[in-house]
């Protein structure tokens, strides 16, 4: 199994933004400012043909998340489209952890994160 395959990867500077399909966002319980982190992914279509794939999102609590482009179009198999997500942390005073959820859902497929 390969993990990364990027030779520019540098363990002593780790990055979360690993083209993975799941998505995490650490931040500071301490900083009282509103922190932002920015995800980019790459998705292959490996359905037939054409296919059209809209964004669903539940967002996290005291956070906002914004996809872009909110629909992936692709017009054949093998096709790739990238798109990014935006989480906006506005902080949260019970110091707890949240959750949120991410689709791409399209008329015969559905993929989650």
């Amino acid at each position: 199994m390969t993990i990364t395959r990027s030779k520019s990867y540098n363990c002593l500077n780790p990055s979360s933004d690993l083209n993975y399909p799941s998505f995490i966002a650490l931040y500071d319980p301490n900083v009282s400012k509103a922190t932002v982190q920015i995800f980019r992914r790459t998705v292959t279509n490996v359905g037939e043909g054409s296919a059209t794939y809209k964004v669903k999102i539940v967002q996290p609590e005291s956070s906002t998340v914004a996809i872009s482009p909110e629909t992936l179009v692709f017009s054949k198999t093998y096709e790739k489209q990238s798109f990014s997500v935006t989480i906006n942390y506005g902080g949260n005073n019970k110091e707890k952890v949240s959750f949120g959820e991410g689709s791409l859902d399209g008329r015969k497929w559905k993929t989650q994160s």
